[in-house]
């Protein structure tokens, strides 16, 4: 049984993309095997350092020549539900070469299964037939890993992934599922540089680049590390705004 981690905030969602069921890769007719989703521990030294009181604001990129993915739908069950925490046109960058995918799920899902997929259409990954993600319980923000697979994307090659949310139901075609875009590109510190920062300041230079899918897994761990923290929150809140995911806040976590 292989297991992941996972980063988990309480929070609500709504809405779900649609992706014909024919578009994916033949996939695991019933789930087995559940790979288990753990709260991430804070370890090492990267995670002792403590935000000061300079907000940190994402700064999207004006054009990351990314295609658009479109984020509308709706599914049978208003319970089984996810929308990606991506910019408007559903694509971000990464300097990672394994980055984690996030979304906001409803209370109904209990597992994922994922799939990227380049867009040429020369690379393809999956999970196992019998393999799946678990996520926390109980509805809010998670991020999910890429297939094991996919040993690293491929430097400034446009990809897109897919989520297939599992709640009561079996996997079919009916089954509801999110689609998000990644591009990799060249990394805006070397390796070396980025091991002697704090994730206060790795947060701020992912940032000021645009790099999405770093920027909020970073964030995502300072606030795990601090909770309470207000400075994180209105950090958070001011990311999802710049990238006009405001119906997270003024529709889901003040409902």
């Amino acid at each position: 049984m292989r297991k992941y981690r996972v980063l988990f905030v309480a929070s609500s969602v709504a809405s779900v993309v649609g992706l014909s069921f024919s578009a994916l890769m033949s996939g695991p007719a019933a789930m087995a095997k559940p790979i288990q989703g753990m709260i991430a521990q804070s370890t090492g030294s990267l995670l002792t350092s403590h935000i000061s009181a300079t907000s940190v604001g994402f700064v999207p990129p004006a054009d990351d020549g990314a295609p658009t993915y479109s984020r509308g739908g709706a599914t049978r069950n208003p319970k089984c539900d996810a929308l990606q925490v991506l910019p408007e046109n559903g694509s971000a960058l990464t300097s990672n070469t394994r980055p984690k995918v996030q979304a906001y799920f409803q209370e109904g899902v209990k597992q994922v299964w994922v799939k990227v997929e380049a867009d040429d259409g020369s690379e393809v990954y999956t999970y196992g037939e019998d393999e799946y993600f678990a996520l926390p319980e109980g509805e809010g923000f998670a991020e999910v890993p890429l297939p094991e697979s996919l040993g690293e994307l491929m430097l400034d090659k446009q990809y897109h992934w897919t989520m297939v949310l599992l709640c009561d139901q079996s996997f079919g075609p009916s089954s509801p599922r999110v689609l998000g875009g990644i591009r990799r590109v060249a990394p805006v510190v070397s390796l070396s540089d980025a091991e002697t920062m704090s994730l206060t300041e790795r947060m701020g230079v992912y940032a000021e680049a645009g790099l999405w899918y770093d920027y909020i897994s970073v964030l995502t761990m300072l606030k795990a590390e601090e909770p309470g923290n207000s400075q994180l929150m209105q950090n958070w809140e001011a990311a999802l705004r710049a990238v006009n995911l405001d119906i997270i806040f003024d529709e889901f976590e003040n409902s």
